[in-house]
């Protein structure tokens, strides 16, 4: 068989995942949090057909000869993640965050032995039935308790009721048992406070989680993404700390996918696809001649 076969195989393969790949880019073009992906390509193992020989010095003298090689196709080196920070668009609405710099928001849900954690850009977040704020799926967004420290893996689900219900034993700290929520709002550094009664109180703060390597990270559903062994270990801490970014209410983080970019990365992928089904439609071409010869 022809080795160029197999070589354009490999070629239509990659780029069939490049395709992929951009694809997915160009559908979340309007997606709140998105990260768009790259391709990255690697030549296969190249067959040594002649080794390199030195300059001849001495009688008979001649001169050196490079090593003769042939490549055997392409494979996919790695898919990136591109982390830079989307473009934001002011929404108004109360409950839509964005970070301003690094970290991801910490959601999760909590599965009776301690929270599961997921990171997010997306600070698309609504309230429900009961003032906790959740995704759009419902996870919790995890933060710190206001009569606790502010520190380590976070627990304290943030939670602004519209009505109090007070603890048992009800603590000082917070509004008095069925007092009615006025207004509320998120702070640069995460703290939430509100208005109960007339008496402002703080319901928390808002924690983020930065990582050694985010392009580690591996990517969830829902706009999430999920640790791996190459991500590091998460370092949790507060908006607007040293090494994270600030909590920027009434707005949202855009997804980073330019389209330009890949409207044009599209048509590159395109007509490496199309050279190599043509590689391939000539071997077939050559092989069909072989098999006319021997008649």
């Amino acid at each position: 068989m022809l080795p160029s076969l197999y070589t354009a195989v490999s070629g239509l393969d990659a780029q069939q995942r490049d395709l992929d790949v951009i694809a997915n880019n160009v559908a979340n073009a309007t997606t709140v949090g998105f990260k768009s992906s790259r391709v990255d390509f690697a030549d296969l193992y190249n067959q040594l057909l002649a080794g390199a020989t030195a300059p001849q010095t001495q009688a008979p003298t001649f001169g050196g000869v490079n090593p003769q090689s042939v490549g055997t196709g392409v494979t996919i080196a790695a898919i990136d993640t591109d982390m830079n920070q989307g473009q934001v668009q002011t929404t108004g609405m109360p409950t839509d965050l964005m970070i301003n710099g690094n970290g991801f928001f910490v959601v999760g849900r909590d599965t009776g032995a301690g929270p599961t954690y997921a990171y997010t850009r997306a600070g698309d977040f609504h309230l429900d039935a009961n003032g906790n704020l959740v995704t759009s799926d419902g996870l919790f967004v995890y933060g710190y308790d206001p009569n606790g420290p502010a520190t380590g893996a976070p627990t304290y689900p943030i939670a602004i009721p519209s009505v109090w219900v007070a603890k048992n034993p009800p603590n000082p700290n917070e509004p008095a048992n069925g007092a009615q929520l006025e207004s509320w709002s998120i702070g640069q550094n995460g703290t939430v406070t509100a208005v109960y009664n007339g008496t402002t109180y703080s319901l928390g703060q808002l924690a983020l989680a930065t990582f050694n390597n985010p392009g580690g990270l591996q990517k969830s559903d829902n706009t999430r993404f999920v640790a791996s062994a190459n991500a590091g270990v998460p370092l949790y801490g507060t908006p607007d700390a040293p090494g994270f970014g600030q909590v920027l209410q009434n707005r949202l983080e855009l997804s980073n996918v330019n389209l330009g970019r890949e409207l044009s990365n599209m048509l590159v992928a395109q007509s490496a696809y199309q050279a190599n089904a043509r590689v391939l439609s000539t071997d077939n071409t050559i092989l069909q001649t072989l098999v006319t010869l021997g008649r």
